[in-house]
């Protein structure tokens, strides 16, 4: 989870993790069997000289807890201070991934205990969400970082007026850079995507941050192979789609995936269908449309093709990725075009995004509130009720879900999803808000069909009856 703000302004020259010169122009898992042979903290994580952690004062003592920011299964995310006078803690603004113990299996505690590892490892990356303590204490974990304002990556491109391949480069630099400074320290991401590159701060373009280090495994050494199959789909490799051995190859094989979208604004892979887009990444099936990219350098598509190949040992490494000659060329040979097109399919695409993330917590929230429905209408019928006093019941149950059957913040969301829904619709040239179909419900001698809307939104449910 990326959080951020760190005193340090996240400006610096990003470090170089092999020779590949700057361009010129602009200066979860581990597995839970490995995790239980290390030592152990009093609160059940792994004990490691890396993780971070006050040894005198506790997080209550050391910070100021604000307002949430996010909230998780497991964890919720707060704007922090750091309190005047304490010593040992620096004077720091920023925020806090509190983390419930209670709710952590052991799994979850390993990849915790290499998600922190990993972060501090990272900690001297400029490009990097930066990790500055890890407090744990009898119920929770604390672990504090540097505060991000300035959203994802994609959307501060949305927001240029002028968008071409030189800025594309210097992106795709600045992330393949800080990939071969964590392989370097063993370190492989595994979940690379958009969502994940996130900006410093709205006034800063060149200050990216890469986050979201849940999925990361640190290796021990420069030949260890990973089995577990993680990542999203769309992003993830085919070795790791086709359940074979992998390595560090599979973030490459992302940021060709993510190079592919900044030039085209179009994903490589794409389909409605997860299958149908697995079969195409395993084959190493996409093709680049002339009309999009009629205007990119043929240097920009060889290194394209040369990242996305299917044999990662074909494949460029992120160290190789940064010696090819368009990373290397002086920033005024690239074209100097304005890509139009390809920004409007990246708002386009954005947007899509944002429609399916809010489509997925309505529907998160309707079969919650459907299956409650339907728990009390069986309790009703099991209790000898009419059928008018069972459907009511289910209505009652479903519509009028208390607050402690869902978090607050996935309410607020339903409550602001029909208008949501109207604008990204607009904004992906749909024109018009989806139409869908009424969720219907059979009850036993009144079988008629009832129209159940949420918060104003009506999703598609199977029908269902109760018996």
């Amino acid at each position: 989870m990326g959080c951020s703000g760190s005193k340090d302004g996240g400006a610096a020259a990003a470090l170089q993790p092999t020779s590949a010169p700057r361009p010129a122009g602009r200066g979860r898992r581990a597995a839970a069997a490995a995790a239980a042979a290390a030592p152990r903290s009093p609160g059940g994580l792994q004990r490691s000289r890396s993780l971070l952690e006050h040894p005198k004062h506790t997080f209550a003592e050391s910070y100021e807890l604000f307002e949430e920011l996010g909230k998780g299964q497991y964890a919720s995310v707060h704007r922090i201070k750091s309190r005047p006078g304490v010593a040992g803690v620096e004077a720091f603004t920023g925020a806090a991934k509190v983390i419930d113990k209670r709710k952590l299996t052991p799994e979850d505690l390993a990849a915790l205990n290499v998600e922190v590892k990993a972060m501090d490892l990272l900690k001297e990356h400029p490009n990097f969400v930066k990790c500055h303590d890890f407090f744990s204490e009898p119920n929770f974990f604390y672990l504090t970082m540097e505060l991000l304002t300035g959203g994802e990556l994609f959307d501060r491109i949305c927001d240029k007026e002028r968008y071409g391949e030189r800025e594309a480069r210097e992106v795709m630099f600045l992330m393949t850079n800080a990939m071969a400074y964590a392989h370097s320290k063993g370190i492989v991401h595994r979940d690379l995507k958009p969502e994940n590159i996130l900006m410093k701060s709205k006034t800063d373009d060149t200050s990216i941050k890469i986050a979201d280090l849940g999925f990361a495994r640190i290796l021990q050494n420069p030949h260890e192979l990973m089995k577990t199959a993680c990542g999203t789909p769309g992003y993830v490799a085919p070795e790791v789609v086709s359940s074979r051995p992998y390595g560090p190859a599979c973030d490459a094989w992302s940021l060709g995936v993510i190079l592919y979208i900044l030039l085209s604004g179009t994903p490589p892979f794409a389909d409605e269908n997860a299958q149908v887009v697995f079969q195409m990444i395993q084959a190493g099936r996409y093709d680049m449309d002339p009309a999009q990219w009629a205007h990119i350098s043929e240097p920009a598509k060889d290194l394209v093709r040369k990242i996305l190949v299917v044999d990662p040992a074909k494949r460029l490494s992120c160290a190789q990725i940064l010696q090819h000659p368009w990373m290397r060329m002086d920033i005024n040979s690239l074209p100097d075009v304005s890509l139009v097109d390809a920004l409007n399919r990246i708002k386009r695409l954005q947007a899509r995004r944002r429609l399916k993330k809010v489509m997925q917590l309505v529907r998160s929230v309707v079969r919650t509130r459907m299956l409650l429905g339907a728990r009390r209408a069986i309790e009703a019928k099991k209790a000898g009720k009419d059928a008018d006093a069972i459907e009511a019941a289910f209505f009652d149950a479903a519509q009028n879900a208390r607050p402690a059957d869902r978090s607050e913040p996935i309410r607020k969301g339903l409550q602001r999803a029909p208008s949501m829904r109207v604008a990204l619709a607009a904004a992906a040239g749909a024109g018009a808000q989806p139409q869908t179909n009424p969720i219907s419900l059979a009850i036993p001698g009144k079988p008629r069909a009832k129209r159940f809307a949420v918060g104003g939104v009506e999703e598609v449910r199977a029908a269902e009856r109760i018996r």
